[in-house]
Parts: C-alpha cells; sequence; structure tokens
C-alpha cells in the first residue's frame, strides 16, 4: 500500500446496505395516491383537475399542507355527493387519504436525492396495514352491518362509534403522555 491511500477507505470498503429506492419514488407514491383517490371520488370532472394538483402539491411539497386541503376535498365531495354506504370510493378514500399523509411524513424528511433502504419502508407498511385494517373494519361495521334504515339514526351511531374511539385513544395515549421524560 502506498503512502497515499493509507488510512482513506476505497470505494470497495462500503458496506451492503441492501436493496434501495430513490426517495422521488416516495413522492411518486404520493401523487398516485392523491390521483387515485381523486378519480375514485370525483370521477372525470372539472374538481378531479383542482384533486391532481394538490396530489402534486402535495408530492411536490410534502411539508406543505396540500395532503391535508387534498383529503377534507375528497371528504366533502364524497359526503355532498351523497353516495352512502360503504362504497369503493370510501374505501380508496380511506386507503389513500391515510398513505398520503403516511408517505408525505416520510418524504418529508429525505433529501430528494437520497437513496432509502427497504428495509427502513418495513414498519411504516406494517403500521399502514395495520391502522387500514382496523379503519376498514370499523368503516364496514358502522356502515354496512349495523347501518339503521334512518337517515338520523346513523348519526347516532357514528357519534357512539366515534365516542369509542376517543375513549380509546385517550386510554392508550394518556399514560404515554404523562410518563415522566427521561
Amino acid at each position: 500500500m502506498s503512502d497515499t491511500n493509507r488510512g482513506r477507505a476505497t470505494p470497495t470498503s462500503f458496506p451492503d446496505i441492501g436493496p434501495t429506492v430513490p426517495a422521488l419514488a416516495l413522492s411518486a407514491l404520493t401523487f398516485i395516491a392523491g390521483a387515485g383517490a381523486g378519480f375514485l371520488v370525483l370521477g372525470v370532472s372539472g374538481w378531479l383537475v383542482v384533486a391532481l394538483l394538490l396530489a402534486l402539491g402535495a408530492a411536490a411539497v410534502p411539508r406543505g399542507p396540500f395532503a391535508a386541503i387534498l383529503i377534507v376535498l375528497l371528504a366533502v365531495a364524497l359526503v355532498a355527493g351523497g353516495r352512502p354506504g360503504y362504497a369503493p370510493p370510501l374505501i380508496g378514500l380511506l386507503a389513500a387519504g391515510h398513505l398520503l399523509v403516511a408517505v408525505g411524513s416520510l418524504s418529508a424528511w429525505l433529501p430528494r436525492r437520497a437513496s432509502v433502504q427497504l428495509a427502513v419502508l418495513r414498519r411504516p407498511l406494517l403500521r399502514y396495514l395495520v391502522v387500514q385494517v382496523a379503519a376498514q373494519i370499523v368503516a364496514f361495521a358502522v356502515l354496512a352491518l349495523i347501518r339503521p334504515a334512518g337517515a338520523e339514526a346513523g348519526s347516532v351511531w357514528l357519534g357512539l362509534v366515534g365516542a369509542i374511539a376517543a375513549l380509546a385513544l385517550a386510554a392508550v395515549a394518556a399514560p404515554l403522555l404523562l410518563r415522566p421524560a427521561r
């Protein structure tokens, strides 16, 4: 070994980090989720253009408000459209809305030119799947199984399920929040 190479790392000495994806793939996934949800909920209309622009904004500026505005737009369109029950637009909105937030929070802190290990994405993916299974089961139970005939009776059940969910969240979060800092 010559004196000029002593103490320097050579390119062959880097450890193998496993398969990676570019960080831009997460931004692309954000756009695809937003565009897909927009098409499911809005169909082909002028509002779809607004949804596509918001999805593009959510992908380009993940720390911005675009994902939240897109989710609110799609939720209002779903409710105002009068599509009752557990239907594909609701299923898509639940899945895509959560995916927008989950992937956006990951891509918000990654440099655009970074490479992300697939192993790093395993835990967020498992979290996403667990939350989605629970959300879809609750939505199906409320909208398909225990939905009463009257329109005002549905809001009673929705309020009851919301109150139970809020209590469960408080029961889980309170011990974590009240724990002394280390």
